[in-house]
Parts: structure tokens; sequence; C-alpha cells
């Protein structure tokens, strides 16, 4: 039935349109071909405009993270080996020590309820070693110290967690210092 219908209404619009003058139906035309190029323009043509400036706007930003990506490896490639740092005689780098040093300087020793050293193999060659210490009893102005002296190790030493709990007027502090270290040859991956 309703192909049926569809046929009658077509047929009606068909025997409408020939019962129109020649300029009539020139108008018609012109009218239907206008409302095609709108939604041609605004369904299809607008929307890949939008979407061609999304894209571009993306290889930008994209281009950008790149070249920052590049700057970070050439800086990562000047940077020194590990072990070419050290003079003769000078004994090879210990985060853990380091640290025990820098905090019996300082006089925070005291307040350091615990230092834990632990260690990762990234790959291969290369492992990650850290120290995981608990301070009580600090200030923010110790606490900036501290961190203050960390970055001034230098050695690629960096923060991989750090957790601060307010006491009062003091702070409890959970600090891990981490390193990235070449791995020996002959070592074990959990020494």
């Amino acid at each position: 039935m309703d192909r049926w219908w569809n046929l009658r209404s077509l047929s009606a619009l068909k025997d409408r349109y020939y019962s129109l003058n020649s300029r009539e139906q020139w108008t018609l035309k012109l009218g239907a071909l206008a409302v095609l190029c709108f939604i041609a323009i605004y369904f299809i043509l607008l929307p890949m405009e939008g979407r061609a400036k999304r894209l571009e706007s993306t290889i930008r930003t994209k281009e950008r993270d790149l070249f920052e990506l590049k700057t970070i490896v050439a800086q990562y490639k000047r940077l020194p080996k590990p072990g070419t740092v050290k003079g003769k005689g000078e004994e090879p780098f210990s985060l853990f020590s380091t640290l025990e040093k820098q905090a019996t300087k300082s006089g925070l020793m005291p307040k350091i309820e615990y230092m834990r050293p632990g260690g990762l193999q990234l790959d291969t060659t290369r492992e990650e070693k850290w120290v995981e210490l608990k301070l009580n009893r600090v200030t923010l102005k110790e606490m900036t110290a501290i961190l203050y002296s960390l970055e001034s190790i230098g050695k690629g030493v960096y923060i991989k967690r750090l957790s601060v709990r307010k006491e009062g007027e003091y702070l409890t502090l959970i600090l891990q210092p981490a390193v990235i270290e070449a791995r020996q040859s002959g070592q074990k991956a959990g020494g």
C-alpha cells in the first residue's frame, strides 16, 4: 500500500510540475539547486573544513612534541655515561651513602625514622635504584632544604615518590629519591 501511495504522490507531484509554465519550472529548479548547494556546503564542506583545521592543529602539536622530544634526547646523549664521571681513586656513586652523608651534615639524621634501599632492573643495561626515607617532625624550611640538597646532588637523582602529612606545625615526609644507573657486568638483578 505504501508503494502505491508513493507512486501516486510522485505522479501527482510530477503532474503538478508539468502544469507549471516554463518560467515557474526554472524558478523551481533553481530553488532546488540552491537548497542542494546549501545542504552540500552546510553538511559536507564546512565539517570537512573543521576536520582539516583540527588535523592541522594536531599536526602542529605533534611536531612541537617531536621537537621537544628530540631536544630531550640530545640532552640525554650529552650526559656523561655512568662510571665515567668519577676521577682516579674516587669511589663509585652510592645514593644511600650520599643521602646518609647529607642527612648527617644537615643535622636531620635524628629525624629519620628509616632509610630503605630498593632497586628495579629496567632492562639488560639499566637499573633504577632508590632509597625510601621517612622523616618525622620536619619543618617546612627543613623540607625545602632536603629537596634542594637532593637537587644539588646531580648525577641524575630525581624524586620518585613524595608523601607529606601535616601534624600540627610539623610535617612527616616519606621521600623516595631515585637514580637510574648502568648495570655492572656480572651484577645480579637484585644486588
